[in-house]
């Protein structure tokens, strides 16, 4: 029961809840907030805000309500004034039906129904008031009302007055303000729109006032306009127009008119007339008109008295009342012009000056104070020198008014006192009119002593006999002096080098040979030297003495070197360098010194040549190396002169030809053949075939043959390298199966081993016999082929191949016929096969399965057959083989298509779509080979269907365009070869009227006189129809324009058929219509033209005016606008365009003025034009075709102005003042002077020096602002700035001033006062060494002298670094050259000083200047230079004794370039050395060096082993030659092992060793090479490094040979294992008898009793050593050890057991006929392949083993080894090998690179470091007899430094033993 009211009230209570449940308003959300302003909600009402902006049909708010599910719209209040209405949709959302107004209703009332259910049929419904408030927006303007817009007033209205009151409204009642809009400051208006006036009015200024007032409420404005017209009051009075200034000359008549003014009343509204007056008329000199206002001249006028007038017009209005009439006044300036009546004047009546004789050029003569004037105004004078002879100038020579000349001297080199004391020179001036007046000038010369003693010639050739005695008269040298008195005595004397051996009379000049002098033209040709003239005055002249000294043949040609020599290569014709002799002959150039060289000897060299001339030495051939005993051959030259008796010497050139491996080594024959049977059997060193071969190069080096197998052994044959024995190689038979040749083609290689080593081959063909014993196979089981049914008899259908690798079989084919059998084509056999047989055939002998009848598909598709070969030549049973062959038949394509019509026509209209036609073939083939496909040609409007044939349209055609198309269709089968055949297809295009006529002719406008008659032609139309049934087109006029015109409707021609009037219509339009005659719908083409109606010209242009009165100032620049007159022309068109033109009566007026063709605007049409008044026609004409013109007359005054600048007499512009540098200031440099042609304070002038262009030179100057004097205020320095600029500026003194400048320049001119200065103070040049005498070394650099011209020229004297004279220096040129040959080997360069000076030394010398004088550059106060001994300029500059700062020394470094002619030079010439027995090849052996003193290239060496021979016992005679046993390197001279040694190996090589330079030059030595045991060595131990032991080691050697008594030889020097302070030096030592002696005993010598231990200890102490002791200790045997025998026994067990399976696994690999060869890669140098070939061994891979004398191999063969590496003298690192050992010390960065298949690790030891250098020593066999390819020190060095030797060398347990060898 509980339960039940539990459900109850669950299910029932939340039922009868919703049934009782009422809508209410839950919330408002406002959508649009830019209108929405506010909401307010209550229980069922909303309160909202609005702006009455709010749109319409928008959202503007949501009502969200709680039990609602729909919103429905009820009403709205009737407001009863446009009331507004709301929307409500049923989501709640409200809207606006109209619009709101605020004005019209400010709120309003609606209501919605919140509804419970969709119909809102619900008592329960909710009814919410929606109460909306309309919030004003500011939406409309003021609005003024009614006013009064247009006012007339007086100027004189009072201000303030109140114009009118404005009223705005604004229906949004906002407030209004009012302001004035437009109309300036005049007007104002009040808050209440009240609008006054309050600023006067000005009837002059502005006549008519426009006045807009705005109203505003804020945002939006309202205007009002208002109109004030201005009247005029008698308020103003006359207004002149223009400036008046006149010029007149003095000499006018009194009545000539002046000038016109002009007034006119102010008041232009009332404008009374004006009369004119002069209140200054000056002093009664001018009237003036009343009426019109001209001046006129009523006195005469006087310059003298009155230069100017200045008139006062007074202009005075007529009026009524006298009393009130306005004047006004302006001023007219007369400027009377001067008239020329006066002569110029100088001022003084005579002039007089004193100057010195040396005056220079353009110097002013100051004294001379010369003035001249005239005074009559800006008259032109023009001043000249009567009778110029140049002397003197003057300037300026022309001036305005008055000029100030400044006379200077013109010609310097006449003022010379001896021939005139005095000058004397006529000045004259002439003005412009011709009046003149002269002055006599006179100038006085002051004499100094200014000639200075000269010679006749700058330099006198002289020449005197060598041997002349003193006192030997050579020549008389005199000199003049212009003179007189003691300055005119002169005294002679020389200097200069060798000076000592001439001498001259002081007062004759007479030249002679010095007492005691020895002259000696070999030792000096040539003496320059300096005579000097010097006169009382201490003033000097000079010349130079060029004395030749004259030769005799005294002097014997001189060949530069004892003996020469050259290398070259056999079969050269050049030699690489130039080779020459060269002599020298120290007499004169010419026949005593000119050598000719000849050969006077020759052996063996018939082939040389030599330049008699040159003594350049050529080949005619080359040398033959072969055919010359020793490559040597000789020629003796001989150097003889020209002279009488000829002098001649000679030197011997040897030439050493050098063998070049020039012959290719060759075999006897160049093929051998030989035959072996399969079934040979063979022993170790059966010889095949020998082959022979021979080289004829002729020195032991090059003809060394080498035999190898380089092709075609495969590992079965080898070749003996020195014999050329072709063996088999060990093991191997020769039974052939399937894959053995029979036939082998050995390639023998035949090499020689010179530098540049050649190579031929032959061939050895070696056959081998077969045995037919095989059967004969087929590749496969079956085959199958396919043919055609249409193969005629004897096509092949496929060849079968039997193979029988006998090489004597003879293979038979046949066909089993009982195995022919055929298919149909559903592989079901045919009944009677039998008839197949014929089909096919095969041919027995070649296979060739083919067609022997006639084939037949239908028959059977398949046939199979059996083929079987025999071998007939088999022995015993058949030997068969068969092969089923399955031959497929496949039909042909032999039918063509055929169409069903043999042509197809078809219509299409023209731009239609869709199916055309179709077309049909058929194929009487069947299957697919019947099937046709069709193709149409390539075209743009046709499609065709591949499949049914159907034709449809690709791309509408156009009938215009195409009226048919012919087509190819073709149609082809699908067979594998398709045939085909073609149809054509004609398609006939049918018309449509698709185009409308189109004008091809229609004028747009036209033209046509307005007084044109009837019937007058206006144009014509044309048009054309494209569609082709179109043949004629109709024309009619569409808008026929009131009936004016008419058409031809054939023609088109338009003609006039009415009245044209331009006037009242100038311009016409009408329409054509074209139509085509289609009799379908017609289609028309409608076009629109304007006929233009052309005016008559019957009317002329009108002026406004009849005359014009206009002024412009003279200062007025070009195109100013002067004002525009205007005239009109009642026509139109053309007849109204105007063009105005401006004329002139008077010719020389024409152009000042001009006129604006277009607009009548007057403009100046030049600057500046004269005053004056120009009275002007302006003409305007009009454009008519008969054109008619108007005139007016303009008036234009020009008023004159103060408009002219000043201009410089002097200087000129561009003058150039020079003065001298260095010069104390002041210093004078011009006068300047300026005029200007104005008068009065207008031609004042004031002078200035004013920058120009940025310009400031003139800081240095100075100017008198009055006199024009220039001085310049600063010491002159040219080096500095050799010219000045300068700008001087005169300046009138006009109100306005104006100013003109003059641009001159002072050029400072050059002392010699500075020093030459090198940019840089070092240079390099090179020259070669042993260049002769002359020889060009080059051009050293330029200083630099900041003088100028001569004081610019520059010497050059070497100071230092030449105290051997081995150069000598150009003085001018710069060019340094030898005086003797230099050595490069005795000094690679020299540091020459070279000093820069501005004198020249007195003598040319190539000796060491310090010894010699020089000048040094000084001046005295008068700019002279005078001279100064080198020795002063030397120890000036040496002061400085490190040159550092001082630029006038340059440092030359002279590099002397190496030649090649110093030969190597060993440092031994025999040398001891030994080799292990146990040596690895290319094991170190010694090394040798030989130097040569050259550098660069030239001083490489090269290393040749010429010849080794061998000596089995030492001191033995017997010796053999054994090439090929050493190697060594071309460059380091390191000899190698080349070869291994048997371990009974002894005796000694002797190694005959060449160094060669590059063109070969030689030097030879000896080593022998001693064989010896590892216990016949002994280490030194050595506290110090290897380098430092290898310095001493021959020191070491012999002071240990001296203590011991035995001969001590180094044999290695090395690291002491990882002691890198220490170093093991390994020897050997050689008994007094030669023996080599074994360690024990040397050691024993090492005993007190054999050595002093003093000695000893010394030896050890000087040269740290630590300890010596064998290298091999051999220990007793030990006693017999039973155990020891066991283990013997038991590893001899197992030795057997290994030979068994090998033995086994070995003959298995040969039943299977697999050869086993071994290879040995040796690897010294992994990047050098020529490195890897080992002498005595095959090149190819599959070349036989390592070869030994023997046959045996040195190391162990292990199974499954394909790649044995050993491991010789190259870097060990861990990261190239790999071990197994089971150390943990495996490399970290992954497998090793090139692993070896086997890898030697000692799994006791420890692991040798990376990158640890491993030693030269080669690997034997294990100390206990084991087959270990390793020595004691190779397993030391490759197990692991740790091991220490002793322990290596004494101690059994640290070598490994086989069980420590892992193999990978």
């Amino acid at each position: 029961m509980a339960r039940c009211g539990y459900i109850f009230a669950i299910l029932v209570v939340p039922l009868l809840s919703v049934m009782c449940a009422t809508p209410t308003l839950d919330d408002v959300v406002i959508i649009d907030t830019d209108v929405v302003t506010s909401v307010v909600i209550g229980a069922d009402s909303v309160y909202i805000d609005v702006d009455e902006s709010a749109p319409v049909d928008e959202p503007l708010i949501k009502l969200i309500g709680l039990d609602v599910e729909t919103y429905e719209f009820s009403y709205c209040d009737d407001n009863g004034i446009d009331s507004f209405s709301l929307s409500v949709n049923s989501s709640g959302y409200i809207w606006l039906d109209t619009l709101l107004d605020y004005e019209i209703s400010t709120e309003q009332m609606c209501y919605v129904k919140f509804c419970m259910n969709s119909n809102c049929a619900n008592n329960n419904d909710l009814l919410v008031t929606i109460d909306m408030t309309v919030g004003n927006v500011n939406d409309n303007s003021p609005v003024f009302g009614d006013y009064t817009a247009e006012f007339e007033l007086y100027e004189n209205v009072s201000i303030v007055y109140s114009l009118v009151t404005l009223t705005a409204t604004d229906e949004d009642l906002d407030s209004i303000t009012y302001s004035i809009d437009e109309g300036g400051s005049t007007f104002n208006v009040s808050t209440t729109g009240e609008v006054t006036i309050v600023e006067s009015l000005d009837y002059e200024t502005a006549q008519y006032h426009y006045v807009r007032v705005k109203a505003s409420d804020g945002e939006n404005n309202a205007y009002a306009s208002i109109s004030v017209i201005v009247l005029d009051v008698d308020d103003t009075g006359p207004t002149f127009f223009g400036t008046y200034l006149k010029e007149l000359d003095e000499n006018v008549t009194v009545g000539t008119s002046v000038l016109y003014v002009y007034a006119e009343d102010g008041d232009t509204g009332i404008n009374n007339p004006v009369l004119y007056s002069l209140s200054d008329d000056g002093d009664g000199s001018f009237n003036i008109s009343s009426d019109n206002g001209e001046i006129v001249v009523a006195a005469e006028l006087d310059r003298e008295t009155d230069e100017q007038y200045k008139l006062i017009v007074l202009a005075t209005e007529v009026c009524d009342d006298d009393t009130s009439c306005r004047s006004a006044s302006t001023e007219v300036l007369v400027v009377i012009q001067d008239i020329n009546d006066c002569p110029p004047e100088f001022s003084e009546g005579v002039y007089n000056a004193t100057i010195d004789e040396l005056t220079q050029d353009n110097v002013a003569i100051y004294d001379l104070n010369i003035q001249v004037s005239d005074q009559d105004v800006n008259d032109e004078l023009t001043l000249s020198i009567v009778d110029d002879t140049g002397v003197f100038t003057i300037s300026p020579t022309t001036g305005i008014g008055e000029i100030s000349p400044t006379v200077r001297v013109g010609n310097s080199t006449a003022l010379d006192y001896t021939i005139n004391t005095e000058f004397m020179f006529q000045l004259s001036v002439v003005d412009s009119a011709g009046w003149s007046d002269s002055v006599d000038v006179y100038i006085y010369l002051t004499d100094i002593n200014n000639n200075a003693p000269s010679f006749n010639q700058s330099v006198y050739l002289l020449s005197v006999p060598e041997n002349s005695e003193g006192g030997t008269y050579i020549a008389t040298i005199t000199a003049s002096d212009a003179d007189t008195g003691e300055f005119g005595t002169l005294v002679y004397s020389i200097s200069g080098t060798g000076d000592t051996m001439f001498e001259i009379d002081s007062d004759t000049g007479n030249v002679s040979v010095a007492d005691g002098a020895e002259l000696d033209r070999e030792y000096y040709s040539t003496y320059y030297l300096s005579i000097k003239a010097e006169d009382g005055g201490n003033s000097a002249g000079g010349a130079l003495l060029e004395i030749n000294l004259s030769d005799e043949n005294d002097q014997i040609p001189v060949f530069q070197q004892s003996s020469y020599s050259v290398y070259i290569d056999e079969n050269e014709d050049v030699f690489t360098s130039t080779v020459s002799v060269l002599a020298v002959d120290y007499d004169e150039s010419g026949v005593n010194s000119e050598i000719t060289y000849t050969i006077i000897e020759r052996d063996y060299a018939d082939n040389v040549n030599i330049d008699n001339n040159t003594g350049v030495v050529t080949l005619n051939t080359s040398f033959d190396y072969e055919s010359i005993p020793e490559g040597m051959a000789t020629v003796v030259i001989q150097a003889a002169d020209g002279g009488v008796p000829t002098l001649s010497s000679n030197v011997t050139l040897t030439i050493t030809i050098v063998d070049v491996n020039d012959n290719k080594p060759y075999c006897e024959y160049s093929e051998y053949n030989v035959s072996l049977s399969e079934n040979i059997t063979t022993s170790n060193g059966y010889v095949v075939i020998d082959v022979n071969a021979t080289d004829l190069d002729g020195s032991d080096y090059n003809n060394l043959i080498s035999y190898s197998i380089s092709s075609g052994g495969n590992g079965i044959f080898v070749i003996d390298p020195t014999t050329g024995g072709i063996e088999i190689a060990n093991g191997i038979d020769l039974i052939l199966d399937e894959s053995d040749p029979t036939q082998y083609n050995l390639t023998i290689l035949v090499s020689n081993i010179g530098v540049t080593g050649f190579q031929s081959t032959c061939t050895v063909i070696v056959d081998i016999i077969d045995i037919n014993n095989q059967w004969p196979e087929f590749d496969d089981d079956k085959i199958s082929v396919s043919i055609s049914e249409g193969s005629v008899v004897g096509t092949n259908v496929t060849h079968l191949v039997a193979t029988d690798i006998d090489s004597d079989n003879v293979l038979v084919y046949t066909i089993l016929n009982t195995t022919v059998v055929g298919y149909d084509d559903d592989e079901i056999e045919i009944s009677n096969s039998t008839q197949l047989w014929t089909w096919f055939s095969v041919d027995d002998t070649s296979g060739v399965l083919y067609v022997s009848d006639t084939l037949d598909r239908e028959t059977a598709a398949t046939i199979d057959l059996t083929v079987e070969v025999e071998d007939v030549m088999a022995l015993g049973e058949p030997q068969t083989a068969s092969v089923l062959v399955s031959i497929s038949l496949t039909d042909e394509n032999n039918k063509y298509p055929v169409f069903t019509k043999t042509f197809y026509e078809f219509e299409l209209q023209e731009e239609s779509t869709g199916t055309i036609g179709s077309v049909s073939a058929t194929d009487e083939d069947k299957s697919y080979n019947g099937l046709v496909n069709y193709y149409i040609e390539d075209n743009q409007y046709v499609q065709i269907d591949q499949t049914s044939g159907e034709l449809s349209v690709l791309s509408a055609v156009d009938r215009e365009t195409l009226s048919w198309l012919n087509l190819t269709v073709t149609a082809t089968d699908s067979g594998d070869i398709p045939l085909s055949t073609t149809v054509v297809v004609y398609i006939d295009i049918l018309d449509e009227n698709d185009h409308s006529p189109v004008f091809t002719v229609f004028n747009t406008t036209v033209y046509v006189d307005e007084n044109s008659p009837n019937g007058t032609v206006v144009t014509w139309v044309e048009a054309t129809d494209e569609d082709p049934s179109t043949e004629q087109i109709t024309y009619s006029l569409y808008d026929d324009s009131d009936g004016v015109f008419a058409i031809d409707n054939v023609t088109g021609v338009i003609t006039v058929v009415g009245m044209l009037d331009a006037d009242t219509t100038p311009t016409l339009s009408i329409s054509v219509e074209a139509a085509d005659d289609t009799t379908t719908a017609a289609r028309v083409t409608l076009d629109t033209m304007d006929v233009v109606v052309v005016d008559v010209n019957d009317n002329s242009p009108i002026f406004e005016s009849s005359s014009y009165i206009s002024s412009v100032s003279e200062t007025d620049e070009a195109d100013k606008f002067i004002r525009q007159v205007v005239a009109e022309d009642a026509d139109s068109g053309d007849n109204a365009v105007i063009v105005y033109t401006l004329y002139s009566s008077v010719d020389s007026e024409q152009g000042l003025f001009r006129i604006d063709n277009d607009t009548g605007d007057v403009y100046t049409n030049i600057s500046y034009i004269s005053t004056g008044k120009y009275i002007l026609t302006v003409v305007a004409t009009d454009s008519g075709d008969v054109s008619l013109n108007g005139t007016t007359q303009l008036t234009m005054y020009v008023i004159d102005v103060n408009n002219n600048q000043p201009f410089f007499i002097t200087p000129e512009d561009n003058d150039v003042i020079e003065i001298v540098e260095e010069q104390e200031p002041p210093i004078f440099i011009l006068l300047a002077n300026a005029t200007d042609i104005d008068t009065g304070e207008n031609a004042l002038i004031t002078y200035a020096l004013v920058e120009m262009d940025d310009n400031t030179d003139y800081i240095n100057f100075s100017i008198d602002s009055t006199t024009g004097d220039v001085y310049m205020l600063t010491t002159p320095d040219r080096e500095t700035q050799d010219i000045y600029t300068l700008t001087i500026q005169a300046t009138d003194s006009g109100t306005v001033s104006y100013s003109g400048t003059v641009k001159c320049y002072v050029s400072v001119l050059d002392i010699d006062d500075n020093t030459p200065v090198f940019t840089d103070t070092t240079s390099t040049l090179t020259v070669s060494e042993n260049l002769g005498e002359g020889t060009v070394v080059g051009e050293i650099p330029a200083a630099s002298d900041y003088d100028d011209g001569d004081n610019a020229v520059i010497y050059y004297y070497i100071i230092g670094g030449n105290e051997e004279g081995l150069f000598s220096l150009n003085d001018t040129s710069r060019i340094l050259t030898l005086t003797q040959s230099l050595d490069h080997e005795n000094t690679t360069k020299y540091t020459l000083e070279i000093l820069a000076s501005s004198e020249q030394q007195n003598t040319t010398t190539t000796t060491d200047p310090t010894t010699d004088p020089t000048t040094d550059p000084t001046t005295d106060p008068t700019g002279r230079r005078r001279r100064r001994d080198v020795d002063d300029v030397i120890g000036r500059v040496r002061r400085d004794s490190d040159w550092s700062g001082n630029d006038t020394v340059l440092e030359v470094i002279v590099k002397v370039v190496d030649e090649n002619d110093e030969s190597p030079v060993f440092e031994k010439s025999f040398y001891q050395s030994g080799v292990a027995v146990t040596a690895e090849y290319q094991s170190e052996v010694i090394q040798v060096t030989a130097v040569d003193n050259d550098s660069g290239n030239n001083s490489i060496v090269y290393y040749y082993l010429t010849s080794i021979t061998y000596t089995a016992t030492v001191g033995s005679a017997d010796s053999v030659g054994m090439s090929g046993a050493f190697s060594i390197g071309l460059l380091d001279g390191q000899v190698n092992t080349a070869q291994v040694f048997a371990d009974d190996s002894e005796g000694y090589f002797t190694l005959y060793i060449t160094a060669n330079d590059s063109v070969g030059h030689s030097d030879n030595c000896t080593v022998d090479v001693h064989i010896v045991q590892d216990e016949q060595q002994a280490i030194i131990l050595f506290r110090r490094e290897p380098s430092d032991v290898r310095d001493f080691e021959y020191e070491f050697a012999d002071v240990l040979s001296e203590l011991l008594a035995c001969t001590v030889i180094v044999d290695n020097i090395d690291y002491n294992g990882d002691e890198e302070s220490e170093t093991e030096m390994i020897i050997h030592a050689m008994s007094e008898e030669g023996e080599i002696l074994d360690c024990d005993d040397l050691l024993q010598r090492f005993n007190p009793g054999s050595i002093s231990q003093g000695d000893l200890y010394t030896l050890y102490n000087d040269y740290d050593v630590i300890q010596s002791q064998c290298f091999v200790k051999v220990e007793p045997t030990p006693e017999f050890n039973w155990l020891l025998l066991t283990i013997a026994v038991i590893a001899l067990l197992v030795v057997v057991v290994v030979i068994l399976v090998t033995l086994i696994y070995h003959n298995k690999h040969r039943y299977e006929k697999r050869l086993r060869v071994y290879t040995v890669d040796v690897h010294p140098n992994e990047t050098s392949p020529e490195n890897y070939k080992v002498p005595n061994t095959n090149l190819c891979q599959t070349a036989n083993p390592l070869y030994k004398a023997d046959g045996d191999f040195d190391t162990p063969v292990w199974s499954g080894v394909s790649n044995l590496q050993f491991i010789s003298e190259t870097t060990l690192d861990r990261s190239d090998l790999s071990s197994t050992s089971g150390s943990d010390d495996s490399p970290d960065d992954g497998p090793p690179l090139n692993t070896p298949d086997v890898i030697v690790s000692h799994s006791n030891g420890g692991e040798r470091s990376p990158g640890s250098t491993l030693d030269r020593s080669s690997h034997g066999g294990g100390e206990d007899g084991s087959p270990f390819p390793f020595s004691r020190r190779s397993a030391r060095e490759s197990f692991g430094s740790n091991v220490p030797r002793k322990e290596m060398a004494y101690q059994n347990q640290a070598l490994p033993s086989p069980s420590d060898i892992t193999f990978l």
